[in-house]
């Protein structure tokens, strides 16, 4: 027995089951599901979250609207995150991966001290632009 979750807008609904929550259109076709389960925390309400916020991106994308926001390029996007956590070459000559991307220096530390054991040996860097905020690895750590 299914019930609905939500009228999004026509043709599509939000409904579940005892197991699922899936979106269907006017012709009764699923486009998506999620499975949820009683014994687990909030997964009903995330596998509503889901499948209603790929509703409403559907029904827009059924009246063909135009997204609201512009989308940026990567670069710009994250002009904002100022500070960034790197894992470096064993050489110490370029920066092996981006981990993360934060605006705060607080929160870059906080992610920094968090997974400095994971990368115990290596080179781990909290950069500002090219300043050095934090650093694990071949040089002295601060």
């Amino acid at each position: 027995m299914s019930e609905v979750v939500s009228h999004i807008r026509f043709p599509l609904r939000v409904l579940k089951n005892g197991t699922h929550v899936y979106i269907l259109d006017s012709g009764d076709r699923a486009f998506a599901t999620v499975a949820y389960s009683k014994r687990v925390p909030f997964s009903y309400e995330y596998a509503k979250l889901v499948c209603t916020a790929q509703a409403r991106a559907l029904t827009d994308v059924f009246e063909r609207k135009k997204p609201n926001a512009p989308v940026q390029a990567a670069e710009s996007a994250h002009e904002d995150l100022a500070f960034k956590v790197e894992l470096w070459f064993d050489d110490d000559k370029d920066v092996q991966q981006v981990l993360a991307r934060f605006a705060k220096a607080t929160h870059a530390q906080l992610f920094f001290d968090a997974i400095r054991s994971e990368y115990h040996g290596r080179i781990l860097r909290v950069r500002q632009g090219i300043r050095v905020v934090w650093e694990t690895g071949s040089r002295s750590a601060k």
